[in-house]
């Protein structure tokens, strides 16, 4: 019971349930302790050490002492390793428990090599603080830590990942969380056999890219086999939130309920005309239930939609680009709508250069004329190839060189290809 510690809690992290400096192979073990001023544990320099079957709860909740400092102050974290002497950790943090607690349950601070395993955090202090508050924090230039089989819930962020262009792993982790499950900024992070589920009104499974100002991009994070649940598409819920993405990967996902289901867009620290490709790639992942957009894409440059499967009962767009986008793949996905409101299957705002729409068939309530729609009503910038019941003549717009495979065809009618009429409903002639 650290409640009793006297001295300034805003030096040396005094108030410390254990402080370590600089030790090699220690061995922390079936410990509990609470009403820690500041930070439950915290190691500096530690390396080569295992803390296992820790208890640590309500951390940075006490006053120090009345008339010293009766606003809280300190860390407020369960658990915290830092650099020290040592770049390199090499620690194994397993089996513990944080609770109720001021600012993060566990956090690796500029220390490479370490690994959080089995770790559980739970509530987050209902105390006022500017803090970030996510159950697992890796920060400043932490390298090459990994997260494996924690679980968080109770916290407005499951995982913070924010340091500076290194590289994080979280394995087959269980997030429950109010405002993001995983929240990367600047980091290189894979994100693979997670499960996130969303509580709050407004919040996103995964985000990648924190502020919409940015300068920057978040670059070569990998987000493969999540399943993230944002149970309610009616409130600003987002399955996958990215801001200037690049060379991101989004791969074998299931995302269910989310007013979006994926997000892509540019900050506008970045003018679009100065913006490289993106290179995103979206593969192969699937899309459940309500819905307002499926995916949509703002004012980027190179981005790959392709071999997705959306099953939903209504939604507003398909996959929708808004605003200014370049170099726009979206080949082989499968857009099932099962009530009359009748969207776009796949719609671009504004005409997009450079842009292919190949192969993309969509079952259910679609408006049957507007499988693919420019605002503007022209098709300039993409040659279509789609497939479907029936002839498409008087049917389906589409500009000149699109091509419709008719899946009940016969001889000399299981192709068709758009010859003339400019971008209208006619001018397919059978082949």
């Amino acid at each position: 019971n650290a409640s009793g510690l006297t001295g300034t809690p805003t030096i040396n992290n005094k108030g410390a349930g254990i402080k370590l400096y600089n030790v090699d192979n220690a061995l922390i073990s079936n410990v509990v302790i609470h009403n820690a001023h500041t930070v439950g544990i915290v190691c500096s320099g530690l390396f080569n050490s295992i803390i296992e079957n820790v208890y640590l709860y309500d951390i940075g909740l006490k006053s120090y002492a009345a008339g010293v400092d009766d606003i809280i102050l300190g860390d407020g974290n369960g658990l915290s390793l830092y650099q020290g002497n040592h770049a390199i950790g090499n620690n194994i943090v397993r089996n513990c428990r944080a609770e109720n607690f001021r600012d993060n349950g566990f956090t690796m601070y500029a220390q490479n090599d370490n690994t959080f395993k089995d770790c559980y955090s739970n509530s987050i202090s209902s105390v006022t603080t500017t803090n970030s508050q996510g159950g697992f924090s890796v920060e400043n230039t932490a390298d090459n830590c990994i997260i494996r089989d924690c679980t968080s819930v109770n916290t407005p962020y499951g995982v913070i990942l924010s340091n500076d262009g290194y590289r994080a792993r979280v394995i087959a982790c269980d997030f429950t969380s109010d405002i993001a499950g995983v929240l990367i900024s600047k980091s290189i992070a894979d994100i693979i056999n997670c499960d996130i589920s969303l509580t709050g009104l407004v919040g996103s499974g995964i985000v990648v890219g924190t502020n919409d100002l940015s300068s920057y991009y978040d670059t070569g994070s990998k987000l493969i086999n999540n399943r993230i649940d944002c149970i309610d598409y009616t409130i600003n819920t987002k399955g996958i939130l990215l801001r200037n993405p690049k060379n991101v990967i989004i791969k074998n996902n299931e995302i269910i309920n989310a007013q979006k289901f994926i997000e892509a867009k540019r900050g506008s620290g970045i003018p679009f005309a100065s913006l490289t490709e993106s290179n995103l790639i979206i593969d192969n992942n699937i899309l459940l239930g309500n819905c307002q957009v499926i995916i949509q894409i703002n004012e980027l440059k190179g981005v790959y939609i392709n071999n997705n499967i959306f099953d939903g009962i209504s939604s507003a767009y398909g996959i929708y680009m808004n605003e200014q986008t370049e170099l726009i793949n979206i080949v082989g996905n499968r857009i099932s709508q099962n009530s009359s409101v009748g969207i776009q299957s796949i719609y671009f705002e504004k005409a997009s250069s450079n842009s292919l729409v190949k192969n993309n068939p969509t079952i259910g309530w679609f408006d049957a004329s507007r499988w693919f729609k420019l605002s503007d009503g022209t098709y300039s910038s993409a040659q279509l190839i789609q497939s479907g019941d029936g002839t498409p003549e008087n049917v389906y717009y589409a500009s000149i060189g699109s091509v419709w495979y008719r899946t009940d065809g016969g001889t000399s009618t299981t192709l068709y290809v758009k010859e003339s009429d400019g971008t209208l409903k006619t001018g397919w002639v059978a082949k």
